[in-house]
């Protein structure tokens, strides 16, 4: 038989599909861990019901593993884009932060707005840079990334695919 619980976290359903709070959440945990070099660790202690810890395994081990698409993470419409000039541009649907981590550095806030458009002029060859969008309840609501390790300072700035 078939249930919407059951459908949580199937990787065939679009964008559109909702899914759990904690496969949410476990997909955002497993990209950071994967974005920061870390181990693979799927523990939480914070989901109590037995549906809650599969959804957020489920979801991290996606996240992990760079399968997650931007609706597996979404709380809302809104987007982020680290452009070739280093102008990082979002926008959101209210009121929101962005945060940018810098290779296994702890997030650290970047800007804040409905909007915007802000130049990071210090992003330099060698590092990575995440930089996310969050609402003001700090739910994901987009991500970009750019990879800069294999680049030395006279060659070209280009963004990784996601």
């Amino acid at each position: 038989m078939y249930t919407t619980a059951s459908a949580r976290f199937k990787p065939q359903y679009g964008a559109d599909y909702n899914y759990s709070a904690a496969y949410r959440a476990g997909a955002a945990a497993g990209q950071g861990d994967r974005d920061r070099n870390l181990p693979r660790n799927a523990r939480s202690t914070r989901w109590t019901s037995a549906q809650d810890r599969r959804d957020y395994e489920a979801g991290y081990n996606r996240g992990y593993s760079g399968d997650v698409t931007a609706g597996d993470l979404s709380y809302g419409n809104g987007s982020i884009h680290i452009g070739s000039d280093n102008s990082i541009t979002w926008q959101a649907p209210s009121n929101a932060r962005v945060f940018v981590r810098v290779d296994n550095n702890p997030e650290q806030l970047f800007a804040e707005g409905p909007s915007g458009n802000q130049t990071a002029s210090w992003i330099e060859p060698g590092h990575v840079y995440v930089f996310i969008l969050r609402d003001m309840n700090g739910n994901e609501i987009a991500r970009d990334r750019l990879d800069l390790r294999s680049r030395t300072k006279l060659s070209p700035l280009r963004r990784t695919p996601q």
